[in-house]
């Protein structure tokens, strides 16, 4: 199949076939709920998320606020029982349906999109559909790792960019070390 699929897209060898290459690919929701804090306009970076501040202009001046985080508050937000039987039946399939068992899928919309798509190279064994082994090697292929977030078997329900950091610091010692770089090694 993957060969197939390949092909239409002008892609004429496949060097190796991994059935889980793509196979797992899911979205991180998020839903950002605005507020009103007591700080000035210039204290926060609610300019540069809603795009009334320019980006460039801020690089330009070394402006402080780009080394600030980019939430102060993080939540998540779970309806009690009788708050859930007060909410459209809509909801209620959709909570029941992607939200009530932890994860995090929901084609209805109910919650926003951000850029943390993952999970289309995971690391599991190859017969549960893994595309990469514990060390981040591509099963059938010498030489190539993945190092991102598509090798995250599952949701995540954290900040992505830790997530990705953390995979990338793991990726550096585990490289480090088989190149013997690593102190002690």
């Amino acid at each position: 199949m993957a060969a197939q699929i390949l092909a239409k897209a002008g892609i004429q060898t496949l060097i190796a076939g991994v059935p889980g290459v793509g196979e797992n690919f899911n979205d991180h929701n998020i839903k950002l709920y605005g507020y009103k804090p007591s700080l000035a306009p210039d204290e926060t970076i609610d300019g540069v998320q809603a795009g009334r501040v320019s980006t460039d202009e801020l690089v330009r001046t070394q402006a402080k606020v780009l080394g600030w985080n980019a939430q102060d508050v993080h939540c998540k937000v779970r309806p009690s029982a009788s708050e859930l039987a007060s909410l459209r039946p809509a909801f209620q399939r959709a909570w029941a349906r992607d939200f009530a068992t932890g994860l995090l899928t929901d084609p209805e919309g109910w919650t926003s999109r951000c850029r943390g798509r993952r999970s289309s190279c995971k690391m599991a064994p190859r017969d549960e559909m893994g595309a990469v082994d514990p060390l981040l090697n591509v099963y059938g292929v010498k030489g190539l790792k993945v190092v991102d977030l598509s090798i995250v078997p599952g949701s995540v329900s954290a900040n992505t960019m830790n997530t990705a950091c953390a995979i990338g610091e793991k990726a550096a010692d585990i490289i480090l070390g088989e190149l013997g770089v690593l102190e002690g090694k």
